[in-house]
Parts: structure tokens; sequence; C-alpha cells
């Protein structure tokens, strides 16, 4: 019996991962748009308060932010973000961010 409670505790400590944890939520402002036109180009600019400038695809923001006929930029919101695992070819253009949420500032 003992050994057997061994077993399962050893399972269960081996079995656990960690989960990435999330960035804490930042001001932000979403500076630009630009109209997808090319393979890896188009999106928002956004510029995190004490960081570098950053571009979000369309599809990664919440609405209302995914309309860039409707937003007056440039917008200050509050945001959380993570960058991509891997990095992402973007042609120039400023890297790639994952929005994780957005809401308005």
């Amino acid at each position: 019996m003992k050994t057997c409670c061994i077993l399962l505790l050893l399972f269960g400590l081996v079995s656990c991962h960690k989960s990435q944890v999330e960035p804490q939520e930042v001001k932000a402002t979403i500076l630009t748009y630009e109209p997808t036109g090319y393979v890896c180009t188009g999106g928002y600019t956004i510029q995190p308060e004490t960081e570098a400038i950053y571009m979000a695809r369309t599809t990664n923001l919440p609405a209302p932010y995914n309309d860039f006929n409707t937003l007056k930029l440039p917008v200050s919101v509050w945001i959380r973000y993570k960058t991509p695992e891997t990095p992402v070819e973007n042609c120039g253009q400023p890297p790639l961010i994952q929005i994780v949420s957005m809401r308005a500032r």
C-alpha cells in the first residue's frame, strides 16, 4: 500500500505541467492600421507604454477594436499580450504579438 501511494504521488508530480503565466495588463496605444496587401503585412501597430512597437493582426483583436472603419486612431487601451513561441517572419514590420485581452482605458 505504501508503494502504491508513493507511485501515485510520483505519477502525479511527473504528469503535472506548468501552465504559462499570462502577462499582466499594461497601458498601450493603438497607433495605426495597415491594410493587408501582401502575405506578411497588415494589422494594427500597437505600442505598450514602456516597450517597443508591435504589430497585431486584425483577427487577434476583440471587438470593437477589430473594425478599423469605426475606430478613431490613436486609441488608448489596456492590454494583455504574449509573443509567439516561435518567431514569425514579418517582412520588416514590427514584431507580431498575440492579444490576450483588451479593454478601453
